[in-house]
């Protein structure tokens, strides 16, 4: 392994980029004091890794940038290559290592590994491999061989020995076992915080485990309870069954009874009605019997008349039979005296003839007047008949409407105390049920707060759901973005970075300024354009310096652009309205660009497509492009089609990683987010239950209330419904009594006039029947005196015709007398046989008298027999005990009622408790709990509340939580064991590490006292030199104590050598180290100073002896010394600030003053 090449470029005193082409062997830097030849060392040291501001012999890390001169300003960072020959010591590396590091004035610094960025720790870890455990080189300054001479050998001994690489693996071994140390504290804690929380879970699954074991009992014993329920309510409904058919049944009975009353109470009309119909029948019967009799009275009367005119008509004849046979006597001789008695009869018979007449007239008048009262009499009868017919209808009409009312009224008023009654049990539910409504407004109050909640955290945790869905979603499409992202920006990067030009930057190396693309800053419009102007050099790589073609090896084709050209002249620019722009005034430049893209850019103009071919013919001088790509070359050439697409790749990539670097974020920020989202998730899951809960506990007495309200609400309704029929029947009743009641005063005032209007008939029938009776008495007394009138007439009328028969012929009044005679007897015989007749016809009619009488005494008995007040007082205790019995009937009604009400509540409940015990009692329940009494069960089940409430809210996921965690806390305890682990394997690598690192201290503290030895022969030869350690069990600690006996001269110490002494010493103590721990290129800044001539020579001579297997940089003025070198790098200072190397190599001089001695 060996340096080929350094670049340097704005590093302290190398404003431009310088490159020193490092050739194996011996090179020697030199120049006037303050010209920077140590600013090459320094360059070599910083970009090898060098940290240390002193040891660049900088006060702050500008100092390394240039800081402009009289003629240069300042430049913006510092930037220094170095490429190594690998000759194995790096396998995974190419045979060239290029090691870049630039360091900007704004702070940042970049480190490159072959043209790739890296770290620092990586080019540290490269080169630690290189040197096999060591470091890469070693630097002889003055710094080193004053500390040496000071006696401070300790930290170039553990150099030598390594030791600084292990006490650094120590640090950090102690750094991470801090660390580590820190990560127990700090997972102690977490471990003892998860220990709380796993107890808390314990205790929280334990309460969780007992609730749940309290839930299952209180379940299975509300189960229980509910079958018992079940049961009781079945039993229960058997009973209220078997209760409502009793008093269905009673009912029944009670419908018949009351049938009965009423068949009785009809039994009891119909009989009063009988009885009524009865009594006027009695009354017609009697009324024909008065009649009858009345009128065999009137016969009897007539006949008797009849009997006595008929018997004195006898009497009278049989006087005028005596007298006929007396007069027969008396005619003859009176014959004188009848002529005369004739005339007076005459007379006297025309008068009783005209008597007769008159009398006869009136009696006619009389009969047609009397015919006239009885048919007024009949008549009256008859008005009379129909009006007590009428008085009975409306008498017992009255007694119906009477009974009609007194129902209606009792009814009415029975009503009305159910009514009362019904009110005021209506009164008690509304009141409850304002009550309950009132809780059960709280009820769902509290649940519609509920109902509000719980959507709001429902929705909350399912939009986190689908928030953490959809990150989750996002980060995964974020995540294959990124993927493809990077897919994308690999591929451009492998098409715009490729082999051949990643091949070419390696080997150019610190000369390689970058790629001709990176130059360039452009609007996007001019991106075509841009592509068609820099077609040939796009993707070329710019460099300060042609690398050696022999060893240049490319797998493919890459083009580079020397910097060159010192200057260009800018073309003439023509006005043309044509010219769009010019390129160069659109295009910015970045520093360090390479000439050639300012020259090339001044030439193009941007102009439309069809104009190309006209301007290009105006203005060869010009080249010519249009905004789509087409060019037109000054010098010919024209660029056609698509162009390839450098800019736009570059562009893209930039685009995409910086897309990518985007999507990293995003995704790291989705994944913080997640995490917020998953813990507010698990809160609202925690806060949902109890929400839930809750809810359904609020619902669950919600309900309850609500089944509460429909049941009161149904009972007041049934109470509205039998109030709205009662109040309904009561007012029919009411109106029905009231109607009654009206009817009975109208039926009073019809009786009353009936009853009037009969006496008023009986009086005028009295009145009738008593004048009849005196006409009929008249008419008797009349008829009499015809009777007397009509004999007088006859008698008359005899007297005369016998007196004249008497005067004229005795024989023919004789005969007429005998015929007179014989009239009289048959007519005395025809009334005697007329008065039998009449004897046996009053004989009859008296019998039918007494028939009568007998008849009416019974009807008239029978009338007073007829009672309807018996009746009627039967009746009325019937219709009591009917309104006894239809009140006892409501009243059985009103139970059946209330057995129906609490039947189909019960029925409710059954319907209710059916779903809720669908499933069976577990079979295997112990004896005791099955043998418990609905007392008992009450009790536990107030028992299990009770504890249920005192164990408070309980975590329902606390069994899931607590594995969650425990499974976690058995992470941390496995994690806390391998940290542990790691603690005591950190502890027994600091261990090892002091054990390794003081055994190879001491391994090379032997070492370095015989190459001690054997160096401080070779610069003092003949004399002996030792190194000791005062304090040999303390070897880190212990004190270095160097002696040294050049030749003849006696053992010392070294501050009792000389300066040159001391100073060659140090040489040979510093060689020493070397020879100990060897490197592959070596450092040193003017070591030889202090020599004189002969040292030098000793110190050049052991420099040519070394230099033949390492490489050997030395900043010297000493020419014994140079002229030991290969190379002769001059560094000079034209102008103040700016160092210039001018280089020689040594072979090549020699070479030509050989071959002109030759020649």
């Amino acid at each position: 392994m060996r340096l080929k090449e350094l670049r340097l470029y704005g590093f302290k005193s190398f404003p431009y980029k310088t490159v020193l082409e490092l050739s194996p062997g011996m090179t020697s830097l030199v120049g006037p004091n303050g010209c920077g030849k140590s600013n090459v060392l320094d360059g070599i040291r910083w970009v090898l890794g060098e940290q240390a501001l002193s040891r660049l012999r900088c006060v702050k890390s500008e100092d390394l940038i240039f800081a402009g001169s009289g003629r240069l300003s300042e430049l913006g960072y510092a930037d220094v290559s170095l490429v190594i020959e690998n000759e194995g010591e790096f396998p995974d590396l190419p045979a060239e290592v290029e090691l870049r590091r630039r360091y900007y004035r704004t702070g940042e610094s970049s480190f490159e590994i072959n043209r790739e960025e890296c770290r620092l720790k990586d080019i540290e870890a490269i080169l630690r491999g290189g040197a096999a455990g060591g470091r890469l080189y070693s630097v002889f300054d003055a710094t080193k061989l004053t500390a040496i001479v000071g006696g401070d050998l300790h930290n170039l001994l553990e150099s030598a020995a390594g030791v600084l690489g292990f006490r650094e693996k120590r640090k950090e071994s102690e750094r991470k076992l801090d660390l580590v140390r820190r990560d127990l504290v700090r997972l102690e804690d977490i471990i003892g915080e998860r220990k709380r929380i796993v107890r808390a879970l314990a205790r929280q699954r334990r309460r969780a485990q007992l609730y749940k074991e309290l839930r299952e009992k209180l379940v299975t014993l509300e189960a229980r309870k509910m079958h018992a329920r079940l049961e009781a309510v079945l039993q229960e409904m058997q009973k209220k069954d078997k209760t409502i058919s009793a008093r269905e049944e009673e009912e029944r009975k009670l419908l018949l009874s009351i049938e009965g009353i009423r068949r009785g109470l009809k039994g009891k009309d119909s009989e009063l009605m009988r009885l009524m119909a009865a009594e006027r029948e009695t009354r017609r019967a009697l009324d024909e019997v008065n009649n009858k009799l009345s009128e065999i009275a009137a016969k009897l009367s007539s006949s008797r008349t009849r009997s006595q005119a008929l018997g004195e008509s006898i009497a009278r004849i049989e006087e005028e039979k005596l007298e006929a046979e007396r007069r027969i006597e008396e005619i003859v001789s009176e014959a004188e005296q009848t002529k005369r008695a004739q005339e007076e009869a005459a007379e006297r018979r025309q008068e009783a003839d005209r008597a007769l007449q008159e009398a006869r007239g009136k009696l006619h008048a009389d009969e047609e007047r009397l015919a006239a009262y009885r048919s007024k009499v009949r008549e009256t009868r008859g008005e009379l008949k129909e009006l007590s017919a009428e008085l009975a209808r409306h008498i017992e009409e009255r007694t119906r409407e009477y009974s009609r009312g007194e129902n209606a009224a009792s009814l009415a008023s029975v009503a009305r105390g159910e009514l009362s009654r019904l009110s005021e049990r209506a009164s008690s539910f509304r009141s409850e049920l304002t009550k309950i409504k009132g809780n059960l407004e709280k009820a769902a109050s509290a649940l519609t707060e509920q109902e509000e909640g719980i959507p709001q955290v429902e929705n909350r945790l399912a939009r986190l759901n689908e928030e953490i869905q959809a990150s989750e979603r996002k980060r995964q499409e974020q995540i294959e973005h990124q993927s493809r992202l990077a897919g994308q920006a690999a591929s451009l990067r492998e098409r715009v970075e490729n082999q051949p030009r990643r091949a070419l930057r390696k080997q150019l190396g610190p000369r390689f300024r970058g790629l001709m693309e990176g130059f360039l800053s452009y609007p996007a419009e001019l991106e075509a354009a841009l592509e068609a102007v820099l077609y040939d050099v796009l993707g070329f790589a710019a460099a300060t310096g042609m690398p050696d073609l022999e060893d240049l090896s490319l797998e493919g084709q890459a083009g580079l652009v020397l910097d060159r050209r010192p200057t260009f002249s800018s073309p003439q620019r023509p006005s043309d309205a044509r010219f769009k722009l010019w390129i160069a005034d659109k295009v910015s430049l970045k520093k360090g660009a390479p000439r050639l893209l300012a020259a090339r850019l001044e030439s193009w103009v941007l102009s439309d497509l069809a104009d190309l071919d006209s301007l290009a013919g105006q203005y060869p001088q010009l080249s010519f492009v249009s905004p789509d790509g087409t060019a037109l070359r000054s010098d010919g050439v024209v660029l056609l089609g698509r162009p390839r697409g450098v800019l736009a790749d570059r562009r893209r990539l930039k685009e995409l990683e910086g897309q990518e670097k985007q999507e990293k974020t995003s995704i790291a920020s989705l994944e913080e987010n997640l995490d917020r989202s998953r813990k507010e998730r698990d809160d609202l899951a925690t806060k949902l239950d109890e929400a839930r809960s809750s809810y359904l506990e609020e619902r669950s007495r919600k309900q309850a209330l609500e089944t509460e309200v429909a049941r009161i609400n149904e009972q007041v309704a049934e109470l509205e419904r039998e109030r709205d029929r009662l109040r309904a029947q009561a007012h029919k009743c009411e109106q029905e009594a009231e109607g009654a009641r009206g009817t009975l005063a109208e039926l009073e005032e019809k009786i009353s006039m009936l009853e009037s209007q009969r006496s008023e008939k009986e009086e005028a029938l009295s009145e009738l029947e008593k004048t009849l009776s005196e006409e009929e008495e008249a008419l008797r007394d009349k008829l009499a005196g015809l009777n007397d009138q009509l004999l007088t007439l006859g008698k008359e009328e005899e007297a005369e015709h016998l007196a004249g028969e008497r005067n004229e012929r005795l024989k023919a009044e004789q005969a007429r007398l005998d015929r007179l005679l014989t009239s009289r007897k048959k007519e005395a015989e025809s009334t005697r046989h007329e008065i039998s007749e009449l004897g046996k016809a009053i004989e009859g009619l008296e019998e039918e008298q007494t028939a009568l009488n007998e008849q009416r005494k019974k009807e008239t008995e029978r009338l007073s027999g007829i009672d309807t007040s018996g009746v009627l007082q039967a009746k009325r205790e019937k219709e009591e005990e009917l309104t006894e019995r239809e009140s006892g009937l409501e009243s059985l009604r009103q139970d059946l009622i209330q057995l129906r009400t609490e039947l189909l509540l019960l029925k409710r409940e059954r319907e209710e408790l059916e779903p809720l015990v669908s499933t069976p009692l577990p079979a295997d329940q112990d004896a005791d709990s099955q043998a418990m009494t609905p007392e008992e069960v009450d009790a536990e089940l107030a028992e299990i509340k009770r504890r249920i409430e005192d164990l408070g809210p309980v975590n329902e996921y606390a069994a899931i939580q607590y594995e969650e965690e425990k499974a976690e806390l058995d992470r941390l305890k496995a994690q806390h064991t391998d940290i542990s682990q790691a603690a005591e394997s950190l502890t027994t690598i600091i261990r090892e590490i002091d054990e390794e690192a003081r055994s190879r201290f001491e391994t090379t503290f032997r070492a370095l006292r015989e190459e001690f030895r054997r160096t401080f022969n070779f610069f003092f030869p003949g004399g002996e030199a030792d190194l000791r350690l005062e304090n040999p069990d303390e070897p880190f600690n212990s004190p270095i104590q160097i002696t040294a006996r050049p030749e003849g001269k006696q053992l010392k110490r070294l501050s009792q050598l000389s300066d040159g002494e001391r100073a060659l010493l140090g040489i040979a103590l510093l060689f020493a180290f070397y020879g100990v721990r060897p490197a592959p290129f070596i450092f040193i800044d003017e070591l030889d100073a202090p020599l004189d001539d002969a040292n030098v020579l000793k110190f050049a001579s052991y420099l040519s002896h070394i230099k033949e297997h390492i490489q050997v940089f030395i900043i010297t003025h000493n020419k014994r010394t140079m002229e030991k070198a290969d190379t002769i790098y001059g560094i000079t200072m034209e102008d103040p600030g700016v160092s210039k190397i001018i280089s020689v190599r040594l072979k090549d001089v020699k070479r030509h003053h050989v071959a002109v001695e030759e020649a």
